[in-house]
């Protein structure tokens, strides 16, 4: 199993503070543009309610009819030059860059920039915005602009149309177009930006470095826990099949191993034997010795039962003093007497413990398969059947599982 939990905690945690990051910082600049243009249009729009009544008072009458001349005459007409020191005057040192007024038609009847005079924008939304009575502004940036008095460059312009009221019916019969420099404003809102991005970003470090802290420390934990649960699988593993005295397969090991033989050589057309076996006179050691010497004993059993037998079979512990053996391939009677001869005479040799030894004999009862049954239950009866035949014939001996036939022998 692999942990990857600091990995994974990287790069959502990562991916989560830029989409913030970059959300945050989207909103803020139009959030605070969104303000800049707010105010600036206020300001704007105060300004205009100065300059409509000293332009009416001077201009109206030009204002009204300036349209009906060639754009020449309106550049050259005696008004401008009064309009001209009334811009000069209000204008000067509040960061206004341009003025210009519309009629209701859309040609423009003023501009501080005279060339422009004359100029026809209908089409123009901002136009048509104040006209309706609504200001309207846009942010934008020019790398020169012809201003009142000089040309500027690199400049963040705010240009405002505001409707221009007539003094008695307050109907709208022109209207204000004022560019403010911003420059200042907008220069203070990207450095803020970056401050705001670099603050954000350093409290994400230091937030990221604690959690990351705490996930480490959190999968030590769980590593060590998985090691802990590893092995409490094992022990219980090893409880389930493996018996706790000779170390042994237990049982529940021996009836999944017998499934699993008679399916394969089901399935590939071979035999196998199974031994049953029982100590003789064990009960007695026991009662005799006590229960350390008969462990002793069936501890030694165990050993030499196990390195007796080929490494592809299989020895268990039933319970008790009675044991069982899986031998693969082994398909014939003969070939099965000499492996429970064998068995018979490495059992009978003494067993010594601390300061006695003692002398410990074994019956084996011997099924084959498919000869003599092919199924589980069948071999297991058989075979142990087989054993007590081989106690009853006096122990330290083997019989073959037959039908009604006994053929034996001793040793």
């Amino acid at each position: 199993m692999q942990f990857r939990i600091k990995r994974y905690f990287l790069l959502s945690s990562l991916s989560a503070v830029l989409l913030v990051l970059v959300l945050s910082v989207v909103w803020y600049a139009y959030f605070t543009k969104q303000l800049l243009l707010n105010q600036e249009t206020r300001a704007n729009a105060y300004m205009t309610q100065v300059l409509g009544k000293l332009v009416w008072e001077e201009a109206g009458e030009f204002i009204t009819r300036g349209h009906a001349r060639s754009r020449t005459e309106m550049q050259q007409a005696p008004e401008v030059g009064p309009l001209d020191e009334i811009m000069a005057e209000l204008l000067d040192g509040n960061g206004i860059l341009k003025v210009k007024i519309y009629n209701s038609q859309g040609f423009v009847i003023y501009s501080t920039q005279h060339s422009q005079i004359g100029q026809e924008k209908t089409d123009n939304p901002g136009f048509q915005s104040a006209m309706r009575g609504e200001p309207l502004s846009f942010l934008n940036h020019r790398n020169q602009f012809h201003s009142f008095e000089q040309t500027v460059s690199d400049r963040s312009l705010l240009s405002t149309y505001i409707p221009f009221y007539h003094p008695e019916t307050r109907q709208v019969v022109g209207v204000f177009e004022l560019y403010s420099d911003v420059t200042g404003m907008v220069r203070r809102i990207d450095k803020n930006r970056y401050l705001i991005l670099a603050v954000a970003l350093a409290c994400f470090l230091l937030i990221s470095a604690g959690l990351f802290l705490l996930m480490r420390r959190g999968e030590r934990i769980i590593r060590q826990q998985y090691a802990e649960l590893v092995n409490a699988n094992g022990t219980i593993h090893r409880l389930a099949y493996l018996d706790s005295l000779t170390r042994l397969p237990n049982r529940n090991s021996f009836d999944d191993s017998l499934r699993r033989e008679i399916a394969q050589e089901r399935r590939e057309g071979g035999g196998f034997a199974l031994f049953y076996m029982d100590l003789d006179g064990f009960k007695a050691i026991n009662d005799q010795y006590g229960h350390a010497v008969g462990d002793h004993v069936l501890h030694e059993v165990a050993n030499r039962l196990r390195t007796n037998i080929r490494e592809s079979d299989q020895v268990f512990r039933m319970g008790g003093d009675e044991f069982t053996a899986l031998l693969r391939r082994v398909e014939s009677e003969e070939v099965a007497s000499g492996i429970a001869s064998k068995i018979i005479a490495v059992i009978s040799e003494p067993i010594c413990y601390r300061d006695r030894c003692l002398n410990v004999s074994i019956s084996l009862g011997i099924a084959l398969y498919p000869f003599h049954a092919t199924d589980m239950e069948s071999l297991i009866d058989l075979s142990d059947n087989a054993m007590y035949q081989a106690k009853q014939a006096g122990s330290n001996c083997f019989r073959f599982a037959r039908s009604g036939v006994e053929k034996s022998e001793l040793v």
